[in-house]
């Protein structure tokens, strides 16, 4: 076994167990009258780190070592209430055990559920294939350049810096802190599953379920395929939007003091945001539909319903104001577009007003058949969840997020052209669809014997629905992660042999990694270089400040990047921006190659994404005239570097 797998194995239990103890700490600040269950409590953990994290980024203090403080005081603070539960916990153990005895359903699903779990885990700690183009250029690159720098920094020609905020950078820097590229998996598939599976199981036991139909009401969201594309957010985004709904759950049960109530909401709200913007689009809509018919409902309470929902307002923009900053300090702009487009479309990108148009043709397809990769089925339950909502939920959490959920993907597809809309809103749509079920299966009258025997006849339907439609993708799935495994107890480097890239598979290695040392040694430190490279993520970012690009077009320095007006005008324009040094791969074209994507140019792709190909194709083609208009200070044959003050050949 490779001692870097097991090492990495055991900071991933580090992690979970830091969250759970940052989330303890939050419990007794603010509800010390009621100690929730741990998965809660590491949701809200969670959420703390990331605010942490934004205020690390905005002061430039994120290190490994003020990442192994923050989590060694979490896991401190875990311990030390677990020794104040004395016998508790251990009762709490023979309890669950207990219920297991003769009971060889509960038993058969524990232990599937728990072989998929670990499949899971094990399969997120060590990968070796990634997204050349998003991973490499993105999500590789900010969290190495944060740890070397301190902070996010500016990224002006990242299209994807824009669009986001640093939340779920941050945590990929954690991982990095002690390990590689190879295990940033672990933080979204691995962590985020786990603490899910957590969350639905303290759901299910809030809402009284039997303890076999909790397990298969689990056993659904194992089998239920994330569309992994990239590194970025998903499954924990699920995590936090079920963590947000079991929180506005407690408030339904239990009055409390309006500021935490605000402060606990806000800081859920910040965290999910922070991860990915497009999550605001269902956090807005759940709350603006939560907070309207809670106060249209309960007329007594309208003073302190508003008195909440400005509070939550003020602490949500003050715990996003860190990654809000760094975004302005980047690229222009606090939260693109709505404050402001900064330095996004800086005078050359129009969207085609076909996307809207296009757009509306997927949604009314998405409306009439499906909603993504879990099956509409699971939305029969709607009826139950408006009769559960009527009865018990003042806040009407269940009915919101439902609501929210539907129009999620609409808005998206809407406004994307169609682009990547499942992906954006899985993580909505799915924890809409587990809360769903498991407050369709609340036992609220356990008279009610037929009403239960359609319920579970119903989740068996349900099960075949989602194994059948999706027994090639779930099978792809698992067999990917035990082939993970695989290549993690053998510690292989990863990939670089990706779908429409290359014929030929190849590893990142040792001598990879020197050459890209050798080419920014080329370069004077403190100097600043424009990229545009196959593995960007190799660079030294303390050493120079490099701008990353990546799908050209999306966002840069004002008055915005020249296209299609030639490679004298871009040189004269980089040299404007005190850009002196360019580094282009041209034997790789930056694994963007134009015969491997000339494809996204037809009329058949989103408009957004056309366009940004068009830009990358052009910004190639200039730099490539460049390099043979100036003699390169360095060449190996694969990637050259071009001072822009140098005499032209």
């Amino acid at each position: 076994m490779s001692i870097t797998f097991l090492i990495m194995s055991i900071f991933g239990i580090c992690i979970l167990i830091s969250w759970a103890g940052q989330g303890t700490l939050i419990n007794y600040l603010l509800f010390p009258q009621v100690i929730q269950d741990i998965w809660l409590r590491t949701g809200w953990g969670l959420c703390l780190t990331l605010l942490i994290g934004g205020i690390l980024n905005i002061t430039g203090m994120i290190s490994p070592a003020a990442i192994f403080i923050m989590i060694g005081v979490g896991v401190f603070i875990f311990f030390a209430y677990m020794y104040s539960l004395k016998g508790k916990f251990w009762t709490n153990i023979k309890e669950f055990s207990r219920d297991g005895k003769k009971k060889y359903l509960f038993i058969l699903l524990l232990i599937v559920n728990g072989s998929l779990l670990l499949i899971i885990y094990l399969g997120s700690i060590s990968n070796i294939h990634f997204n050349w183009g998003e991973d490499f250029h993105g999500y590789f690159v900010i969290p190495k350049k944060m740890l070397q720098t301190g902070s996010l920094g500016p990224d002006p020609f990242s299209v994807q810096r824009i669009l986001m905020f640093g939340g779920m950078t941050f945590l990929h820097s954690i991982i990095l802190s002690l390990g590689d590229f190879r295990n940033l998996n672990m933080i979204d598939v691995g962590l985020g599953t786990i603490l899910t599976i957590g969350l639905l199981y303290g759901l299910s036991r809030e809402y009284n379920l039997l303890k076999w139909i909790n397990l298969l009401v689990i056993f659904i969201a194992l089998i239920i395929v994330p569309p992994k594309a990239n590194i970025s957010s998903l499954v924990i985004g699920l995590a936090l939007f079920i963590t947000l709904f079991r929180t506005l759950n407690i408030f339904k049960r239990t009055e409390f003091n309006i500021l935490s109530v605000s402060i606990i909401i806000a800081l859920i709200i910040s965290a999910l945001s922070s991860l990915k913007t497009n999550y605001i689009i269902t956090i807005f809509g759940f709350l603006i539909l939560s907070y309207s018919l809670y106060f249209f409902f309960y007329k007594n309470n309208r003073k302190k319903i508003i008195t909440e929902i400005i509070f939550v307002a003020v602490f949500t923009f003050l715990f996003l104001l860190p990654w809000l900053l760094a975004n302005y300090q980047s690229n222009g702009t606090m939260l693109y577009p709505i404050l402001g487009k900064g330095f996004h479309d800086a005078g050359h990108l129009q969207f085609n007003p076909g996307a809207l148009n296009r757009g509306l043709l997927i949604a009314a397809k998405v409306t009439i058949f499906n909603m993504g990769n879990v099956p509409l089925f699971l939305f029969f339950f709607a009826c139950l969840i408006f009769r559960h909502a009527k009865l018990y939920d003042k806040r009407k959490n269940a009915v919101s997020l439902v609501v929210a959920s539907i129009v999620t993907p609409l808005v998206i597809v809407l406004f994307s052209g169609g682009y990547g809309w499942i992906r954006f809103s899985w993580s909505a749509v799915t924890s809409s669809m587990l809360i769903m079920l498991i407050v369709a299966f609340a036992i609220d009258n356990p008279s009610k014997l037929f009403l239960r025997l359609i319920k579970s006849i119903l989740i068996f339907v349900g099960i075949y629905i989602i194994i059948i439609n999706n027994k090639t993708k779930l099978m792809d799935h698992y067999i990917a992660q035990i082939n993970s495994i695989s290549t993690g107890l053998k510690n292989e480097n990863i990939e670089v042999h990706g779908a429409n890239a290359y014929i030929v598979c190849d590893y990142i290695d040792d001598e990879i990694e020197q050459s890209y040392l050798k080419v920014q040694d080329s370069v004077p430190p403190g100097e600043t270089i424009l990229e545009s490279t196959s593995y960007p993520f190799l660079f030294n970012f303390k050493r120079n400040n490099i701008y990353v690009t990546h799908l050209m077009g999306g966002s840069s320095l004002p008055p915005g990047m020249p296209f299609f007006q030639g490679s004298d005008t871009l040189a004269e324009y980089l040299s404007n921006q005190s850009i002196r040094y360019v580094v282009y791969s041209y034997k790789s074209e930056a694994n963007f190659k134009y015969e491997d994507y000339k494809g996204l140019l037809s009329d058949n792709v989103s408009p957004w994404i056309r366009s940004l190909a068009a830009h990358t194709f052009d910004f190639h083609k200039n730099i490539e005239e460049l390099g043979k208009k100036i003699k390169p200070i360095y060449d190996d044959g694969e990637i050259f570097v071009l001072d822009l003050k140098s005499s032209t050949i």
